[in-house]
């Protein structure tokens, strides 16, 4: 018995020391944190998708604390690591005293991924990356299509005067995607870009109808007085890509909105079978105001458009063009108040408000309407007399007679402009 109990007691004091040598476990040393982001790294650089996302994800966390480690494996020999330590660096986006360097030297690694990376990590520096404008402008000729395209897009949005040479040369390039990129960073020049306004006219007439897109939208931006621009972007209006004709509208109508010819052009665009062109064209006009007479006609037409877009860009074309031209359009206009889309029929009502000043007519349409069988018509000219000086006499107790309408919306709308909260 003494036995038993004597060895129960030595079981007791050997369980009771157990428990008071437990201890919290140790933090992590300097060393096993290195490891974890170097663990990090490798997935980043060669792990599926969303693993490659989580390692990234876990890596910005850490922040610019995690850039010494990160700037020295971007400069080892394992090819995988510096893949995944430069994209790593973009990641946690260290100050650029740190991260250009390895960044920079990326540029000229034989492995292209590298070469893709480090140009990452350089986007990520921003204005830090200043240093290596004249690295990545080298890389527009890099025998790999997806890196030229990056060095070209990295610089355009950093310096594009100063990468202008070759951003005009990379114009020529066998890959299609480069020439693009290539003609919307000459186009981010502006005025600066005029030097290779020759080179971008060429591009126009491109095999690649994505490439024509992208030199006509830089026309519209660098062309400006350039009679070649226009002439070039008068015939890319008739492309067989609508693509490359929205852009030939838009940029014609930024440059030539003055020239009556290339206005009338716009407006035979809203005949084109394309409802996105169509769309266009009539936003474009909207755009030109008195400008826009000579396509008075194409814009009546227009708001039978079956895209409500095109009718809604119509009609406020219609109203801000004035004269004339736009009081042949108040039927038109008029008609509009009923339409299916609020846009179209707020659109016209605003329109005959906008003209109601010089125009009796488009006033007297809009009283019209007030007694429309239809409520949303009347509704549509209550918005329309919300526009105006509520001061005005005539509008006043057009206001006051809606604000007692047998539709309650109506009702609504009345008391809401009369009170001066309507949209």
């Amino acid at each position: 018995m003494t036995s038993t109990r004597a060895r129960f007691l030595c079981l007791l004091s050997t369980l009771s020391l157990l428990a008071a040598c437990r201890c919290e476990k140790p933090a992590p040393t300097p060393a096993k944190k290195a490891s974890a982001v170097s663990a990090l790294v490798r997935q980043l650089g060669q792990a599926a998708p969303r693993e490659s996302w989580a390692a990234h994800n876990k890596l910005a966390a850490l922040g610019p604390a995690a850039t010494p480690e990160l700037v020295e494996l971007a400069e080892g020999t394992d090819a995988t690591m510096r893949l995944g330590a430069l994209r790593a660096l973009a990641a946690v986006k260290p100050e650029a005293k740190a991260a250009l360097p390895p960044a920079r030297r990326a540029l000229a690694d034989g492995d292209a991924e590298v070469r893709r990376a480090g140009l990452q990590a350089l986007a990520a520096l921003g204005p830090g990356a200043a240093p290596a404008l004249d690295d990545i402008v080298a890389r527009f000729v890099d025998p790999v299509v997806q890196v030229r395209e990056a060095a070209i897009h990295l610089a355009s949005g950093m310096a594009p005067e100063r990468a202008r040479t070759g951003l005009a040369a990379a114009l020529e390039d066998k890959d299609a995607g480069v020439r693009g990129s290539a003609a919307q960073g000459l186009g981010r020049l502006g005025e600066q870009g005029k030097p290779a306004l020759a080179d971008l006219v060429k591009a126009a007439t491109d095999e690649n109808h994505r490439v024509r897109q992208s030199a006509c939208e830089a026309l519209g931006k660098v062309g400006a007085g350039s009679a070649e621009a226009v002439g070039t972007l008068a015939r890319a209006v008739k492309d067989s890509y609508s693509v490359v004709k929205v852009a030939a509208l838009r940029s014609l109508g930024a440059l030539a909105g003055d020239d009556p010819a290339m206005v009338r052009l716009l407006g035979e665009a809203l005949a084109d079978k394309n409802d996105w062109v169509r769309e266009e064209a009539a936003a474009t006009l909207s755009l030109l105001g008195p400008r826009a007479a000579p396509a008075a006609d194409g814009l009546r037409a227009a708001l039978k458009d079956k895209s409500h877009h095109a009718r809604t860009s119509a009609a406020v074309a219609l109203g801000k063009m004035g004269g004339p031209a736009a009081a042949r359009a108040i039927p038109d206009l008029a008609l509009r108040l009923g339409d299916s889309r609020s846009d179209a029929s707020e659109a016209a009502a605003m329109a005959l408000a906008r003209l109601s000043g010089s125009l009796p007519a488009a006033a007297a349409a809009l009283r019209k309407a007030l007694k429309d069988e239809k409520a949303n018509v009347r509704e549509a000219a209550v918005i329309g007399l919300g526009t105006l000086d509520k001061k005005t006499p005539w509008v006043a107790r057009a206001l006051e007679q809606a604000s007692k309408d047998a539709n309650s919306a109506v009702q609504a709308r009345a008391r809401q402009e009369l009170a001066g909260k309507g949209k």
